[in-house]
């Protein structure tokens, strides 16, 4: 039993390792500010890989708003296929080198920055260790966001997103 703990990360390198790294063609010239891109409604829509799984959809939906001490806070309803909704809360605030973010399925600090039509986050999950990095692009029209996630779990991938999120509000604010 314990050789099967000690493996099981390797037999889930290959099925990661042979996904396509998503990354779209074209980027907005605009910079991604998430309190200018998620202020009021957004609804994201992706496909998640987990190693020794099918592919799952994901259904986000998103309300944002500026809070009176200055912060933004977006929340989040999650849908997965199998699963009971989930709700999550993101709590942000612009500093001078980068963003000051807790979340509610974060375990200790989130970095994030703005990289001009990029906005990349890290922090650890909960749960099990796991770590999630996420990279946010700004697509042309600045209404369209692709979400590009990977969970890894001691340094290694085990899953996957690929995420469309589109501002139900029309073009972000500048």
């Amino acid at each position: 039993m314990r050789r099967l703990v000690l493996a099981a990360p390797l037999l889930f390198t290959g099925c990661l390792a042979t996904l396509p790294a998503a990354t779209p063609a074209a980027v907005s010239s605009s910079t991604l500010r998430p309190e200018a891109f998620f202020d009021g409604r957004t609804r994201g829509t992706g496909t998640l890989v987990v190693r020794g799984q099918t592919e799952e959809i994901v259904r986000v939906e998103s309300r944002g708003q500026a809070e009176p001490n200055g912060t933004f806070r977006l929340d989040q309803t999650i849908v997965q296929e199998d699963a009971a909704p989930r709700t999550r809360t993101w709590f942000m605030a612009a500093t001078g080198g980068g963003y000051r973010a807790t979340l509610t399925d974060a375990h200790g600090r989130v970095t994030a920055r703005t990289d001009g039509p990029r906005f990349r986050i890290r922090y650890a999950m909960n749960r099990w260790g796991l770590a999630m990095e996420q990279t946010l692009t700004l697509l042309p029209g600045d209404t369209l966001v692709h979400n590009a996630a990977t969970v890894r779990w001691l340094g290694l991938p085990v899953a996957r997103l690929a995420e469309r999120i589109v501002r139900l509000d029309g073009p972000m604010r500048r």
